[in-house]
């Protein structure tokens, strides 16, 4: 299910105002949403931005995407809020990386333990064998 954060529009004809909600992708622009998260009114002057920062950052720090125009607002409202995040998510992206490399690592040490292990077992079968192959050639 891909997330994402963006606007759904409210109010009548010729006098919108916006809910920032956070909502399954496909779902229906003003339709069912999973939380709101903020408001958008731009018929004030200056148009006025409320957003719950942490809830936001909550979002997007599990995978949820804002659309263009949110990403603009938020960016303008907490300034490195997404390079903050990026890099928390670069930091996880290499720690599970290196445990998958760890995990492979140990795989690899079992697979050649394992390896050598038959190659002890063949070599004293080939011990014990010779002298039923010999019994079987004659």
């Amino acid at each position: 299910m891909a997330v994402m954060i963006r606007l759904a529009r409210y109010g009548r004809k010729k006098k919108p105002f916006y809910r920032v909600v956070v909502t399954d992708k496909d779902s229906s622009r003003d339709g069912r949403f999973i939380e709101l998260v903020g408001r958008y009114n731009p018929l004030t002057e200056p148009p006025v931005v409320e957003l719950n920062k942490e809830r936001i950052e909550h979002w997007v720090s599990v995978g949820a995407k804002p659309t263009d125009t949110l990403a603009s607002f938020i960016e303008k409202q907490f300034p490195g809020l997404f390079s903050k995040l990026d890099d928390a998510r670069k930091a996880n992206v290499r720690s599970r990386r290196a445990k998958r490399k760890a995990k492979a690592g140990g795989k690899i040490a079992n697979k050649a333990s394992e390896a050598k292990s038959k190659r002890k077992a063949r070599a004293t079968r080939e011990k014990v064998m010779p002298v039923k192959k010999e019994a079987a050639a004659e």
